[in-house]
């Protein structure tokens, strides 16, 4: 993960937000990177980065769970779309959606 560095918005919601303590942080990270690298480099950069990685990543089926919604740019990724997407230079927001349960 060598290269440019890139400025975004991380905006997470519900549990997450309880995990990391945040809801929206501009974060610095490298440019042109897949989403699994994106959440590695959270994992090992943001405090509490493990237990939102656990939460976010399925380490057995080596993918992002299911339930989980990642938006770029207000585009939201398909499932087909995840394991290969690359962050671009010109990215400015990734949005990442847990299940929210209502009542």
């Amino acid at each position: 993960m060598t290269g440019k560095k890139i400025k975004i918005e991380l905006l997470v919601f519900a549990t997450l937000r309880d995990i990391l303590g945040f809801s929206s942080k501009i974060i610095e990270i490298p440019s042109k990177i897949t989403i699994n690298q994106f959440l590695q480099y959270l994992r090992d950069n943001l405090q509490n980065g493990q237990e939102f990685y656990e939460a976010v990543f399925d380490k057995k089926r080596n993918e992002i769970r299911s339930h989980m919604r990642i938006i770029i740019d207000g585009h939201i990724l398909l499932r087909h779309e995840i394991p290969t997407f690359q962050i671009q230079e010109n990215c400015k927001t990734i949005a990442i959606f847990p299940p929210v349960g209502g009542g």
